[in-house]
């Protein structure tokens, strides 16, 4: 791959897709989703009190923490989902065709295995545990008006974003560590 364009799709310090190319991932995945009659699960994951790593060990230990973040999650993931770093310390997680149980299921694996497994960080002789919240969005087919345009499947995407934010929220205000779960993006 051309460096310009790894540069424009990968964010340079995790190998995920970065911000732009994951959010017309979704876009794609949901008009292709859609044409199959089949369900899409939008998650946004956030490692909880990440500022507090950084301000206790440093942006290095900081930047350790999101490598073996972004690691995990890629190695819990199907060949065919999509995983990309979308904010500091915030991930997105894109799975076609999977239904809301194993979305769910998937979901709590992953918040549990970060918890129970510590990071080694460079300003630490001690590994340091972390937790991480997961807001979850299920679209059904029948939930998103048809799509006939570029712009309808970016307004669905946006919307299955915001759904996902949503449930992230409500992991976070609900003590952190857990899964949130919208189940429909209508």
């Amino acid at each position: 791959m051309d460096a310009r364009l790894r540069e424009a799709v990968f964010d340079p310090l995790t190998g995920m897709y970065n911000r732009r190319h994951a959010l017309s991932e979704v876009a794609r995945l949901a008009v292709r989703m859609r044409h199959k009659g089949l369900p899409l699960a939008v998650m946004l994951v956030d490692i909880d009190h990440f500022k507090r790593v950084n301000d206790a060990f440093g942006h290095a230990s900081g930047d350790a923490v999101l490598v073996e973040t972004a690691r995990r999650l890629k190695s819990c993931l199907r060949p065919l989902d999509v995983a990309g770093r979308i904010g500091g310390e915030e991930f997105l997680l894109v799975l076609p065709g999977i239904t809301e149980d194993e979305a769910a299921q998937m979901a709590k694996r992953i918040c549990r295995a970060y918890r129970t497994t510590p990071f080694t960080i460079p300003a630490s002789v001690q590994p340091i545990h972390t937790t991480i919240s997961i807001g979850l969005c299920i679209a059904q087919p029948e939930d998103s008006p048809p799509l006939g345009t570029s712009q309808s499947a970016q307004d669905l995407a946006a919307r299955l974003i915001d759904r996902a934010d949503q449930a992230l929220y409500s992991a976070k205000h609900g003590g952190r560590d857990r899964v949130g779960l919208i189940r429909s993006a209508a």
